[in-house]
């Protein structure tokens, strides 16, 4: 049986998909509202306010979904490419940084990760 926030999450994801970004976006703050530790509600919050063109606000989302998952990734990543999105330099480089600390887990994305330090303005490996 799921989860009131899972229902939320999975008329959002409908919803975002057919490109009715503010509907979802209404989905997914729910689906937070009522789970606030559910990273995935975060994650995709973070990713419609980041297509609406409001990256400091997807930043905060992604910092919520990382207070659940603190070792992912693709989470990171992600949350540095909205702070340089922001304008948050310092911020994007301390997230892509934190990517690269982290072990590769089954999760991760590789191609994600090989990008890190190109997006931190390093030279790749």
């Amino acid at each position: 049986m799921e989860s009131d926030a899972e229902v939320c999450i999975s008329h959002g994801d409908d919803l975002h998909a057919s490109a009715d970004l503010i509907g979802a976006l209404e989905c997914y703050s729910q689906a937070a509202t009522l789970a606030p530790g559910d990273t995935e509600a975060w994650y995709s919050h973070g990713n419609v306010l980041r297509e609406l063109g409001r990256p400091l606000d997807a930043s905060a989302s992604y910092m919520r979904a990382l207070d659940a998952e603190p070792d992912d990734i693709d989470l990171w990543h992600i949350h540095g490419v909205a702070s340089f999105a922001a304008s948050s330099y310092d911020g994007a480089a301390r997230s892509y940084s934190r990517a690269i600390e982290l072990p590769i887990g089954d999760g991760a994305e590789p191609g994600r990760v090989a990008d890190l330090p190109v997006g931190c303005g390093h030279a790749s490996r």
